[in-house]
C-alpha cells in the first residue's frame, strides 16, 4: 500500500460525526467477500459472475501492490458499511476513477450520500485529485441517478470488454472537477450530514 494515498488510521472530517474511511485490510476480506458475493452487488459490478474466496484474496494481493489504486472501507461508529475504490490515480494529470458500494443497501439506508460525500472529500483533499471520473452500467438506473445526485456531469458512453474478453458492456461515463466540487461540497454536506458547518 502507498501510505501517501491510504490513511494510516481512520480518516474523517469535522462534519462527518462518527462516519469514517480506512484502508482495506486483510481483516476486511471475509466481510467484503460476503458483500461482493451478493446478487445485488454482482448485478452492478463490471465483472462477470461470482468469484471464489481464493480469487478474492488474489485480487487483494494484486491491488495492494499498485500505487495507482486506493481501496477503502467506509463505516459509521463500530460498523463497516461499504467499500470505496480509487483506481487509475494519475499524479501528473491529477485524475482518478471512483467507485463505491454499500455492503447491505437496505440495512445501510441513508449512507449512500454520506459515503459518497466523505469519499469525494477524501479524493480532493487527501489524494489531491483535480478530476474524479466514474462509470455506471447503462442498465443501472439507480447508479446513474446516484451520480447525478452527487453532482457528477455525464460525459458520454463507452463500450468496455469484461475481464476475460468474454463480453462487452455499455457504460455511462461521468466526471467531476475540483471547481465543481468546491461549488457543491457545502450543499452535499448539509444534505447528507445535516451539518451546521461544512468546514
Amino acid at each position: 500500500m502507498v501510505a501517501r494515498k491510504h490513511p494510516e488510521n481512520r480518516w474523517t472530517a469535522p462534519y462527518a460525526g462518527v462516519c469514517w474511511l480506512t484502508a482495506l485490510s486483510v481483516d476486511d476480506l471475509e466481510l467484503v467477500f460476503g458483500w461482493r458475493s451478493s446478487e445485488a452487488i454482482q448485478a452492478s459490478m463490471f465483472t462477470l459472475g461470482p468469484i471464489t474466496f481464493a480469487e478474492h484474496v488474489e485480487w487483494f494481493r494484486r491491488i495492494s501492490s499498485r500505487p495507482t489504486q486506493c481501496h477503502l472501507v467506509y463505516g459509521c461508529g463500530d460498523e463497516s458499511l461499504g467499500v470505496v475504490s480509487f483506481k487509475a490515480i494519475d499524479d501528473v494529470q491529477r485524475t482518478c476513477e471512483w467507485g463505491l458500494y454499500l455492503g447491505n443497501p437496505i440495512r445501510s439506508k441513508g449512507h449512500g450520500g454520506r459515503m459518497g460525500t466523505l469519499s469525494l472529500d477524501f479524493a480532493f483533499s487527501h489524494i489531491a485529485i483535480d478530476t474524479v471520473r466514474a462509470q455506471a452500467l447503462e442498465s443501472n438506473n439507480a447508479s446513474i441517478g446516484y451520480h447525478a445526485a452527487m453532482g457528477f456531469h455525464e460525459t458520454g458512453s463507452v463500450m468496455k470488454a469484461r475481464p476475460g474478453g468474454r463480453a462487452e458492456i455499455s457504460l455511462r461515463t461521468f466526471e467531476m472537477t475540483r471547481a465543481q466540487w468546491d461549488g457543491i461540497r457545502e450543499g452535499l454536506i448539509r444534505r447528507y450530514f445535516g451539518a451546521g458547518s461544512a468546514s
